[in-house]
């Protein structure tokens, strides 16, 4: 339990460092290096991986982060599509009233 908890608090950091790197507030520093290197840009994720000791730690993250981020814009799209739907039901519910 303590050790997930040190495990959030270093995805915190790295997420916080990011952001005063100039990066996106929802990315950790492992995500952006991993998407850097995809685009043939400067990188630190042989240090990221090497620091933790882990070589494929910025790909698992970027994989992560990619992955949350479109299970998400698909979750926005469907709650955003179900309002709309049940504003137009309750637009013509209430015409129907008024008839």
């Amino acid at each position: 339990m303590l050790a997930r908890y040190f495990v959030r608090l270093g995805t915190a950091f790295s997420t916080f460092l990011n952001v005063l790197l100039g990066g996106p507030s929802h990315q950790t520093l492992s995500a952006r290096n991993f998407e850097r290197k995809l685009l043939k840009k400067w990188h630190v994720c042989w240090f990221i991986n090497w620091l933790l000791r882990n070589p494929t730690h910025c790909t698992e993250s970027y994989i992560w982060w990619a992955t949350r981020k479109d299970v998400l814009a698909k979750k926005i799209y469907e709650l955003e599509n179900h309002k709309r739907m049940w504003h137009e039901r309750k637009k013509a519910v209430d015409f129907e009233l008024r008839m």
